[in-house]
């Protein structure tokens, strides 16, 4: 069945805003054997290994995927800065940092040669603003793209929240769901009406962080992984969330709660693509890249989307989907939302300086 490809414009909405830097065969070994019993160690969002996105990898190769899940920019750039790059062979970062990395020398560059699925991707995919170091060479290929979204209980709302005012509204006290991520600072001053989110003077952050402040006492719990979303909306201790995309909802309806929906403020979303990257510590490249490949692929970006509800790097994917999937895919679409701002996840000056404030807003202040 053929469907109508969505514009997924939010690329081409990043493309301005994005910070930047500046056909071999795969040789895979494919029925060798040569990769039997080795390990590729991921460090990752939570779902970019599933099983259902994996499996097949594993037994064609007959290696074993480790991944150790994060659930913040945080997290992978401590990790990596701490030495992990030894530790791991492949990473999913978010766009915001990836000039970062490559900076600090703790990717590795890919050889785009080696990918069959590589030409698939649009240009404007190949490349991403801040993917490519200053002479050209390629370190980040998209994965998954996606807007943050307020979730919310339909059953406790008469109409859906149109503004992340009601993330700070008594009514809901004890009921709302913050989210773990520094970024939860940007979201807010995008609500509070900031024109660059993540460029903000030394006065808007500080009323950034006031508003969190006073936001605390009405917060049941700031989740970090999916299933903390999941169980405090199937337990009713929350009614409405902040999340990094549409994913929560997906999940708590593919666990039959209908009741769940998701929308984008009438302030607009900050909009963020993830990325497969290789660390510079990995211990087998070729690997890495067959891995790569593999989640670059129609079938995999496809089911991506059944897991996660995000946007696929791929657009080959699209006449794989259900026609109702297709459309909530529009539903993140910067041309389905002409009156909203789509402002991109952008690299911050003081990292430590946002991950330390985002400590003391969850502690209290």
């Amino acid at each position: 069945m053929s469907h109508r490809t969505p514009k997924l414009l939010l690329i081409a909405v990043l493309l301005p805003f994005l910070v930047g830097l500046g056909g071999v065969a795969l040789a895979d070994g494919r029925g060798t054997g040569q990769y039997e019993g080795q390990v590729i160690r991921v460090l990752a969002f939570e779902g970019y290994t599933d099983d259902s996105l994996v499996k097949s990898f594993e037994e064609k190769y007959g290696v074993t995927i480790e991944e150790v899940y994060v659930y913040s920019n945080d997290d992978i750039f401590s990790n990596l800065r701490a030495g992990a790059g030894e530790t791991f062979d492949m990473v999913t970062p978010t766009s915001s940092i990836w000039p970062i990395l490559i900076e600090q020398g703790l990717l590795a560059p890919l050889d785009t040669a080696k990918l069959t699925n590589y030409e698939s991707l649009s240009e404007t995919m190949r490349t991403l603003p801040g993917s490519m170091d200053a002479d050209g060479n390629t370190y980040i290929l998209p994965f998954t793209w996606g807007a943050d979204v307020l979730v919310y209980n339909k059953d406790e709302f008469s109409e859906a929240p149109d503004s992340y005012d009601v993330l700070f509204d008594d009514a809901y006290s004890g009921k709302i769901g913050g989210w773990d991520n520094s970024f939860t600072l940007a979201i807010t001053a995008l609500g509070m009406g900031f024109e660059d989110p993540f460029s903000m003077e030394d006065p808007q952050f500080g009323e950034v962080k006031v508003r969190l402040c006073e936001q605390y006492p009405l917060i049941r719990l700031y989740p970090a992984q999916i299933s903390d979303y999941v169980n405090a909306f199937q337990s009713g201790d929350i009614v409405v969330a902040l999340s990094g995309g549409p994913e929560v909802a997906t999940a708590l309806q593919g666990e039959g709660m209908d009741n769940i929906e998701w929308v984008i403020p009438k302030e607009g979303t900050l909009a963020w693509v993830d990325g497969l990257a290789m660390t510079s510590g990995a211990r087998n490249p070729e690997l890495v890249h067959l891995l790569i490949d593999h989640l670059l692929a129609p079938e995999q970006q496809a089911q991506l989307y059944e897991l996660m509800g995000f946007g696929l790097a791929n657009s080959a994917a699209i006449d794989l989907l259900p026609e109702e999937a297709v459309q909530q895919l529009e539903r993140m679409d910067p041309a389905s939302n002409p009156d909203k701002r789509f402002v991109p996840w952008g690299p911050v000056e003081d990292f430590d300086r946002w991950t330390q404030t985002w400590n003391e807003i969850k502690a209290g202040c």
